[in-house]
């Protein structure tokens, strides 16, 4: 449940986005305002942990390779945080480049999915829908600002 959803009639979730990359934050968050949700953005993991710390938020979109403290280690500290205040918090990977050993670490510290850059932008969305609005699809015609085929890290036909 959003962290404020009983103040508010029309919530949209409050996401934290921790990448390196300027680009893929600053694209990330646009997108992301564009569908309605409220986004801080953080340059690496170091950031990240000091703005989760700090605000409530609903969820996280986190770089798996990031210099310092990397997305796994983030992933971690949300968990023990979360699981400590009885929280399902949900994160997102966002990567280039996952092996075998990220996926399995990752799913230890309960990540909803791999996001795959180049991303899919309307199944990505679709995938938030579905976390803060269930029951809920993107509305038609919303814009994808990259094609790819993959999206969460799994081959799409």
């Amino acid at each position: 449940m959003p962290h404020n959803v009983a103040h508010m009639e029309e919530y949209m979730a409050k996401l934290l986005v921790a990448d390196d990359e300027q680009s893929v934050r600053d694209t990330l968050a646009y997108f992301l305002r564009q569908a309605g949700y409220e986004v801080v953005t953080a340059e690496n993991g170091t950031r990240a942990l000091e703005i989760f710390n700090a605000e409530p938020f609903d969820g996280a979109l986190i770089d798996l390779l990031m210099p310092g403290v990397d997305g796994l280690s983030v992933c971690k500290a949300i968990r023990e945080k979360s699981a400590a205040a009885g929280r399902d918090f949900p994160v997102w990977i966002v990567t280039g480049a996952r092996s075998h050993e990220a996926v399995n670490a990752a799913t230890q510290y309960g990540v909803r999915a791999f996001v795959a850059k180049p991303f899919d932008w309307l199944e990505f969305r679709g995938m938030l829908e579905r976390e803060f609005n269930p029951g809920s699809s993107p509305p038609a015609g919303a814009v994808n600002p990259t094609p790819a085929t993959e999206a969460t890290g799994e081959s799409t036909p």
